[in-house]
This record gives C-alpha cells, structure tokens and sequence, in this order.
C-alpha cells in the first residue's frame, strides 16, 4: 500500500511541475512580447487602435485609459483577457 502512496505522490509532483514549466514558457512569451506593438493609427468608426505585430502581422486593440502613450508609432504591450477576441492596450509602465 505504502508503494501505491508513493507512486500517487511522485505523479503529483510531476504533474506539479509540468504545470509550472508551461506557466513559465508562456510568462516567457509574454514577456517577450512586452512593448513590441507597434500603434499604426486610430479607427474611428470601430473606437480602437490598428497595431503591428513584431512578426509584420495587423491587429486591432482598444485602449481602456486616455493615457498620453497612445500616438501614432508608440510601442505598447497587449493583453488579451481570457474569452475575449480583442485585445487590450497596457500603458503600465514595467520596471
């Protein structure tokens, strides 16, 4: 029984730290992607901004602040909020 205990727990730490490794990668890649789009201009008739992407790619993003850092060629960070398709200008400043 004592084996059984300790093979339940050894697949648990595993688990555990397969979890944490894919919370790392994606931490990484978000990372990464801090304050590399690109603010192309501002769509009027849909009230948000065109961006870049670091890889050449075009996206739409709305900004939830009236913050001086959106002009025309800034670069900013997105955040896509979980369930939604439109991302989200971040002008916090990372230190």
């Amino acid at each position: 029984m004592s084996e059984i205990k300790a093979l339940d727990q050894a697949v648990m730490l595993n688990r555990s730290a397969f979890f944490n490794r894919i919370r790392e990668a994606q931490t990484a890649i978000d990372r990464r992607q801090e304050q590399q789009v690109k603010i192309i201009s501002f769509d009027t008739s849909l009230a948000g901004f065109n961006v870049k992407h670091p890889d050449g790619t075009l996206g739409f993003a709305k900004a939830i602040s009236n913050s001086s850092n959106l002009y025309k060629g800034a670069y900013v960070s997105l955040i896509r909020p979980a369930g939604t398709q439109t991302a989200i200008i971040d002008t916090t400043p990372r230190g």
